[in-house]
């Protein structure tokens, strides 16, 4: 119960964070989502929030002379109270800056600059080292022995200095990985930090409103809907991660520089097995299949995600091993598939192919790995080794420069080559005035094929015509679209090759189509 003296303005708003944060827990617990470093990261965000909501609570009933657990003036309790608040309050920024870093595919490289770490963490320590001092000085607050009254003494001000400092950082991080989440994903971690401000300038300005608990679960609970969404990243069939959060962890590295290796495992007979299994024992064989993965990884302690990527591909993601652990991890994976897969009492015999690639050395960007992750049975079907991509690049380049020829003529046939825009920034206009516009060839069979490959092979067997039509074609259809004219760019840059420079009716043609 809560007494008459209260206002229900006062603790209301106290006591609906802890409701929400129950619920979300139990959500959490119930779907089995408390695995991974994410997960975990924003579950111990959470409770921080719940601890600091809770000691917020029973610290306004104990200001209002309401006995709860203890009695008001049971100063051990008091202390006790406001000490535990002070801690996990001032605990929750760091701990969702930390999240950032999780969730960004940053943590692993922030966690190894040991500078970094200890300017990161010096401003808490030093925090945790004043409560500890208020124990023996009282100097940062105190409990009146004889009215209970809580007073702030002057070095409270240094807790709002630390505070600003991890609102800076965080301000800092948000700018870095700008690019690294889709808009509503950025915009809801974005709110952390303003709604903090508002709430903190409510509660100095109107005491009596405990608002600043209520605005942070309000932030966890957006975050909860838009960012920690295991539905897109988790398949709870098999326990692996989806081919949604495969493409959303690569493009976060990519776009942070990061080094990171991909043990991509296909099954070579997927197809015969899923003719020979009915629709419920396929979803238990890739359930088996994902459990052996997950006992291969611990056995050797290797960190990284699993994924399903579909069609009986499975990836191993990791930026934290190095390359010598990740060929020792490839090498026990094969060796347990060659045992074959338990469903029941019968033996799934699997014929496997594994590929290592690291990235971005040999991929930087996602199109052509997810491409390649598609196609690369295919292109090692007569190695019965681990892959390193590294060494069977030039290999597979060769493959390519024999076929170019058919690349080219499947290109023309089936639609293959498509149209790029890069974008050119006028800084005195301080606009995009323009774009270039750049060829591209996706083939069946080798995925994305390097102009630097295919421009060449078509100027000697004259199919460069052809193909810078193409271009034209599709540029001047842009041009009258709808679209360019909402971009409000000026025009469109192309790269002709010289013997469509040469063409006597080049001029005639472009003007035709426009």
């Amino acid at each position: 119960m809560i007494g008459a003296g209260i206002s229900s303005q006062l603790v209301y708003f106290d006591i609906c964070s802890l409701i929400i944060l129950s619920i979300i827990f139990y959500s959490m617990i119930a779907r089995k989502v408390v695995v991974g470093t994410s997960n975990v990261t924003f579950l111990i965000l959470g409770l921080c929030i719940f601890i600091t909501t809770f000691f917020d609570t029973v610290n306004a009933l104990y200001s209002n002379h309401i006995n709860f657990i203890f009695s008001y003036k049971n100063l051990k309790a008091r202390y006790f109270f406001l000490y535990g608040y002070y801690v996990f309050r001032n605990l929750t920024l760091p701990v969702y800056e930390v999240y950032l870093l999780v969730i960004s595919g940053g943590w692993s490289r922030f966690s190894k600059r040991r500078g970094l770490m200890f300017l990161f963490l010096l401003p808490y320590v030093i925090l945790l080292l004043m409560i500890v001092g208020n124990m023996f000085f009282h100097n940062v607050f105190f409990v009146n022995e004889t009215t209970y009254e809580y007073t702030r003494c002057h070095n409270a001000i240094y807790f709002y200095f630390i505070g600003i400092f991890y609102f800076l950082v965080g301000i800092i991080m948000l700018f870095r990985f700008r690019k690294v989440f889709p808009k509503d994903k950025y915009a809801s971690l974005s709110t952390m930090l303003p709604f903090n401000i508002i709430a903190v300038i409510i509660q100095f300005t109107h005491p009596q409103y405990l608002v600043e608990c209520f605005c942070t679960t309000s932030t966890f609970l957006l975050i909860t809907f838009t960012v920690q969404r295991p539905e897109e990243k988790l398949d709870l069939r098999y326990g692996s991660y989806t081919v949604y959060a495969f493409k959303e962890d690569v493009i976060k590295h990519l776009t942070l520089k990061s080094k990171f290796s991909i043990i991509l495992i296909g099954i070579k007979n997927y197809d015969v097995i899923k003719t020979i299994l009915t629709q419920n024992d396929i979803e238990v064989f890739k359930r088996s299949f994902v459990d052996n993965l997950k006992l291969q990884r611990k056995n050797i302690n290797y960190a990284g995600n699993i994924y399903y990527l579909g069609n009986g591909i499975f990836s191993i993601m990791s930026i934290k091993e190095g390359k010598n652990q990740t060929l020792l991890f490839s090498d026990d994976i094969k060796k347990s598939l060659e045992n074959g897969i338990k469903i029941g009492k019968a033996n799934i015999n699997t014929s496997s192919s594994l590929c290592i690639v690291d990235c971005p050395k040999d991929f930087s960007d996602y199109d052509s790995l997810a491409s390649f992750t598609t196609k690369f049975q295919n292109f090692f079907s007569d190695v019965e080794d681990i892959v390193e991509l590294e060494k069977y690049s030039k290999h597979l380049n060769y493959k390519i420069k024999a076929d170019l020829n058919n690349i080219i003529s499947r290109g023309i046939k089936a639609h293959g080559f498509m149209i790029y825009y890069q974008p050119i920034y006028c800084v005195e206009k301080k606009k995009f005035i323009s774009a270039e516009a750049l060829i591209r060839l996706n083939d069946p069979k080798w995925g994305f094929v390097s102009p630097e490959l295919f421009i060449a092979a078509a100027e000697k067997n004259g199919t460069i015509l052809h193909i810078g039509k193409i271009v034209i074609e599709e540029v001047c259809k842009f041009i009258s679209s709808e679209e360019f004219s909402k971009l409000g760019l000026e025009y469109i840059e192309i790269n002709l090759s010289v013997a469509q420079c040469l063409q006597s009716d080049l001029v005639e043609m472009i003007a035709g189509l426009l």
